[in-house]
């Protein structure tokens, strides 16, 4: 079984053309392999091959800017937003978050007015909420929008033309 984590990314910054770029590897090592970054074609929809990441032990969900830009949100206990190439995967600049205090479970990631938005779930005791935190990489603040939604966010999707600055 493969899993995957993915993004839409502006081909570049005000274009209208987008990638969609991909991460993961077998479900068995989704732990403890190095991910691979791909991009699939959309209009054949086969996968390319960009390389791996190295990334640590979690795999990384995406988010694009309208600048063409692709990140990363990689949790664990050194949790990072994370800036890469999108044609070698390459760490181009990487931001250390604050510590998520409980094991995680689902984590979705997204882009919107310079900030970044980060939703996690807990897998302690029976949790259906997610907590929804704002990064912002201009000022290094971290802090919790939203407490607790009633329920398990696993994709934060957001158009590829949003802003890129409030």
């Amino acid at each position: 079984l493969q899993l995957f984590c993915m993004g839409f990314v502006s081909d570049s910054e005000g274009g209208d053309a987008e990638t969609l770029f991909v991460a993961g590897g077998l479900a068995s090592q989704f732990q403890s392999a190095t991910p691979t970054l791909a991009m699939i074609e959309r209009a054949t929809a086969e996968l390319t091959t960009i390389g791996p990441l190295g990334t640590g032990i979690y795999w990384p969900e995406f988010t694009g800017t309208g600048a063409g830009e692709l990140f990363g949100y990689i949790p664990g206990a050194n949790a990072t937003v994370t800036k890469f190439d999108k044609g070698n995967g390459a760490v181009l600049d990487q931001w250390v978050l604050p510590p998520w205090s409980e094991e995680l479970g689902a984590y979705a990631f997204a882009h919107w007015g310079g900030r970044f938005y980060i939703f996690a779930s807990s897998t302690e005791g029976l949790s259906q909420a997610t907590t929804v935190r704002r990064f912002d990489p201009l000022t290094g603040d971290t802090q919790i929008v939203v407490p607790s939604v009633p329920q398990i966010i696993v994709g934060a999707g957001v158009s590829t033309c949003a802003p890129t600055l409030l």
